[in-house]
């Protein structure tokens, strides 16, 4: 009887510390990357949102 109540009571607990540990596969650590508008603007071109010209005002504009 003890030994599946202490069973139990150490399945809550580990289920506790590992749903608290993995905050849902999000990683706001110190090492989080910090993109600029230039970087954001490249991606942008790069995957074909924005015409050239688009692209080169805009990085006038950044400037």
């Amino acid at each position: 009887m003890w030994l599946s109540i202490l069973i139990l009571v150490g399945a809550v607990v580990w289920a506790f510390v590992y749903m608290s540990n993995s905050r849902g596969g999000r990683d706001d650590g110190p090492y989080t990357e910090h993109r600029t508008a230039l970087d954001v603007l490249q991606e942008r071109y790069a995957r074909g949102e924005i015409t050239r010209e688009e692209y080169e005002q805009m990085r006038r504009d950044l400037s």
